[in-house]
């Protein structure tokens, strides 16, 4: 979640969870969304034994001031 001027503001899907492949007991998904000249990339990775690993990272074309940022599961 981004905040700006106090604000949550609201993430807009532009890529889908998508299947990107797997590899020896992995299965690989990735989805993208956007909001407000940042984009969020979420890559997912669920392994046979039950481990699900997420990473997430943020990318801004430009400089910006964030108020908070906070990541809620």
């Amino acid at each position: 979640m981004r905040v700006k001027d106090g604000n949550a503001v609201g993430w807009k899907t532009s890529e889908p969870t998508r299947w990107r492949g797997k590899s020896s007991g992995k299965a690989l998904f990735q989805s993208v969304q956007t909001a407000r000249g940042i984009t969020r990339r979420t890559d997912v990775t669920v392994e046979m034994d039950g481990r699900i690993g997420v990473r997430i990272a943020l990318e801004s074309k430009k400089a910006q001031t964030l108020e908070g940022l906070r990541l809620v599961m």
